[in-house]
């Protein structure tokens, strides 16, 4: 933290998840520059953490591979005002216009991170995570290029870790990278969060069935039993299905909430995707440290 920050000159402030403030604006724009058209480590001085070096940088005809995709994919502009040398100065003051709606931006930012060969996109995706969090956006990119609405450090971490499981808990990572899918969608759609609740509730309830053997288990039971397994305590699970509503009575694990017609917010989904993936990681540690 620099001076003004940490004397109080300057406050940290979020910016709301639909925002794009000109601070966030710039950020971005140095996102793309510094991939796509840098060709010296001068501009590399904005970023001092940054490990991205000239042997990295992609060569002027990706980076205008890139544009045109930005105009003709993300804006609908003609393609035709950027023909002559000075196509980044034009592409920059459209940029900076007010044409470009907020989430533009970040289609921008996954479309730059997609054009990044794979052996580049970790050092491509500390740069971008970098400036998102410089620029105070509540979005961060996951290793999948895909940017989630998320703005705790761990709350990320713990997501990634749960979405990562490989081998015999790999059908549970699948349920929650739906989840992200879902609730990272732009623009919403009216089912984007409901089906982020489904998807992280389908996660846990794989998980059940993986840990108990039993593919026909679900809702209540499937955690009741569990709980048994992994020996853990009473208040823990039957604390869990009181959280995603589940009873002896109910029908299954996707039939529990109880939302029923009520609109399922961005909020809602968010709980559950973070809830279910701390609750997903515990329960797979319980069993590594069982089987130990």
């Amino acid at each position: 933290m620099l001076f003004s920050e940490r004397e109080g000159y300057v406050k940290k402030n979020m910016l709301k998840i639909d925002q794009v403030n000109y601070k966030l604006k710039t950020l971005i724009w140095n996102i793309v520059y510094t991939l796509f058209y840098s060709t010296n480590d001068s501009v590399n001085t904005y970023f001092p953490n940054s490990y991205l070096t000239t042997e990295v940088l992609l060569n002027n005809q990706i980076a205008d591979k890139l544009i045109r995709d930005i105009l003709n994919d993300i804006l609908y502009l003609q393609l035709d005002d950027l023909d002559g040398d000075t196509q980044i100065l034009k592409f920059k003051r459209i940029f900076f216009s007010s044409y470009i709606k907020w989430h533009n931006y970040y289609d921008i930012v996954e479309l730059t991170y997609n054009e990044i060969i794979q052996s580049k996109r970790d050092k491509a995706l500390d740069i971008i995570n970098k400036n998102l969090e410089l620029g105070d956006s509540t979005w961060r990119m996951n290793n999948e290029g895909i940017l989630n609405p998320i703005t705790d450090k761990e709350e990320i971490q713990e997501i990634e870790r749960a979405s990562g499981y490989e081998g015999k808990f790999e059908p549970v990572s699948t349920h929650l990278k739906a989840a992200r899918a879902h609730i990272s969608r732009r623009p919403v759609e009216e089912s984007s969060y409901r089906n982020s609740v489904s998807e992280s509730i389908n996660a846990l309830e794989s998980l059940c069935r993986i840990i108990t053997g039993n593919e026909n288990i679900t809702g209540g039971k499937g955690i009741r039993q569990v709980g048994n397994i992994l020996s853990l305590h009473p208040a823990l699970f039957e604390g869990y299905n009181k959280i995603y509503g589940y009873s002896s009575k109910t029908d299954g694990i996707r039939h529990a909430l109880c939302f029923g017609d009520k609109e399922v917010t961005y909020n809602d989904a968010k709980f559950f995707i973070l809830s279910i993936s701390a609750f997903i990681n515990y329960l797979i540690a319980k069993v590594n440290e069982s089987e130990s």
